[in-house]
Formats: C-alpha cells, structure tokens, sequence
C-alpha cells in the first residue's frame, strides 16, 4: 500500500490488505490482476474500466499494415514512440496498478 507521495507500508497479507481497504483512511495504490465476467462485457463496452497509459513503437507488426502504409505515404515519422491511453476489459493475467478507488467501489 502506498500513501500519496510516500511508500508507508507494503503488505501481501491479505488481512492486512483487506483492513485497510475496509478503514477507507488512507488513499492507497494496489497491484492487482483485475477482469469482469464475461457476462457482463456487453454492459461495459461503451467505457471499458481498466485504463492503461503505454508506450506503443511505430512498427509494422504494432500498428498494422494499413496504418502503416498510410503513416508511410503521408511522411510521418516511424521511428518515435508514442504514449496511448487505452482501455481493457480485463488485465490479461498481468498486475496492474489501481488506486482505492477503483478497489473499494468493486471496480477491481
């Protein structure tokens, strides 16, 4: 858990965890694999809840041939990368990192 501008304290218990977000006091940071039901997928599809902030490189294999051939033809530069913000519907088996809000709503 970590506290605004600060690492307070740093836990993998679970009871520790599941105090502190019951408390609600601290505003903290939780790694977590987050993911929905697939049943509810369609209910979250016109804003999907994880965000993601990534680095995405300029290459073919990354952006698709189309958009390629068109970053190509117009002269745009490919060899920079560039920050995307996304959206998912599910962590795909990796942590990510949310805050207490997420976390105590039942967002995650």
């Amino acid at each position: 858990m970590y506290m605004a501008g600060r690492s307070k304290f740093y836990s993998e218990k679970p009871y520790v965890i599941k105090n502190c977000i019951d408390q609600r006091k601290e505003i903290f940071v939780a790694k977590v694999k987050g993911y929905f039901p697939k049943s509810e997928y369609n209910n979250l599809l016109a804003l999907p809840p994880i965000f993601r902030n990534i680095e995405i490189e300029s290459r073919e294999e990354m952006i698709g041939e189309y958009m390629y051939s068109q970053a190509q033809k117009h002269s745009l530069p490919m060899t920079k990368k560039d920050r995307k913000l996304t959206t998912l519907l599910d962590t795909n088996g990796q942590f990510m990192i949310f805050n207490n809000f997420n976390v105590t709503e039942g967002i995650i």
